[in-house]
């Protein structure tokens, strides 16, 4: 695979990307990820602002990126024609992308473990809602 080849294919999944990113963030800014108190903001207030947070970098960003890699290697998996070497690089992509979700949503899980430990009452993320 030569060089300009190369630089398309990046140039196209990083637009692809930020597309989707910037379309996502749109959704999300409307919904405001700080809360609105005014001058009185508590810890409560934080806390929210914190699970605001990390549910935007984990569903507005995180599972797009990570659908579009699955994307890109069940197309090197598609296209290999019999080349091991694609297929493995596949597998290896399939696999990379699995354990950085599993790794993603556990910490969601762990930070979602300490809010409510601090008194955050909020069970599910706001998305999902």
């Amino acid at each position: 695979m030569n060089t300009r080849k190369i630089t398309k294919s990046f140039s196209l999944l990083i637009s692809i990307a930020l597309f989707v990113f910037f379309s996502f963030t749109q959704i999300a800014m409307a919904e405001g990820l700080i809360p609105d108190c005014g001058t009185s903001c508590g810890f409560s207030d934080f806390l929210d602002m914190v699970s605001k947070i990390v549910n935007f970098l984990l569903y507005q960003f995180t599972l797009p990126v990570a659908a579009l890699v699955f994307a890109y290697a069940g197309w090197l998996y598609v296209t290999a024609g019999g080349d091991s070497g694609k297929i493995s690089k596949a597998h290896e992509l399939f696999k990379k992308v699995l354990i950085g979700i599993t790794i993603m949503f556990g910490a969601w899980l762990l930070v979602k473990a300490i809010l409510v430990g601090l008194g955050y009452n909020e069970s599910f993320p706001q998305i999902l809602q």
